[in-house]
């Protein structure tokens, strides 16, 4: 609901923003940060509460920067917020999607208004393969982040970021 709210409110905003490359490095850079953040939280497993959805949507909100990971900022909220990393990445991905519906319906819409023609069959390809191969790396990646945390991609977030900002700037 947050992200929702916040991408209606702030549409034009948020899509000059997408224009600006030196602002998607700095937000990589904010990214990273946000992650190494949680490298010693280490949390017992507590029971997914209204406070860690809420907390875990509105980073989702803000994830709609450009250059602000998703996955990583609602996975940092949830960690930070008390829950153990595997609750943290399963609820973050699960939170997903309705906003990857709402955004499929818009863009069918969308679709819908335009004179060309679609081919439904490239169409539904395209999907079922994504949602099988999306759902084989999100279960690696969880693996991944149960064992060694997320704090470990905030490196890479860096490098990013800063070459971005030597090239651009």
């Amino acid at each position: 609901i947050p992200a929702v709210i916040i991408g209606l409110l702030f549409k034009s905003t948020i899509e000059v923003a997408f224009k600006s490359p030196v602002w998607v490095s700095w937000m990589l850079l904010a990214t990273g940060a946000m992650l190494f953040s949680t490298r010693t939280i280490n949390h017992a497993s507590t029971r997914l509460r209204l406070r860690h959805a809420l907390g875990m949507g509105l980073a989702q909100a803000v994830a709609i920067l450009p250059g602000i990971s998703r996955s990583g900022s609602t996975i940092s909220a949830g960690l930070q917020l008390g829950l153990d990393r595997e609750q943290a990445a399963r609820f973050s991905f699960l939170m997903v999607i309705p906003v990857i519906l709402g955004a499929m319906g818009y863009e069918a819409l969308a679709l819908l208004e335009t004179t060309e023609s679609i081919n439904l069959p490239v169409l539904f390809t395209g999907f079922f393969s994504s949602l099988i191969m999306g759902w084989i790396c999100l279960t690696f990646l969880i693996q991944i982040i149960k064992r060694y945390g997320i704090h470990w991609f905030a490196y890479y977030c860096w490098i990013v970021g800063l070459v971005g900002l030597w090239y651009f700037v």
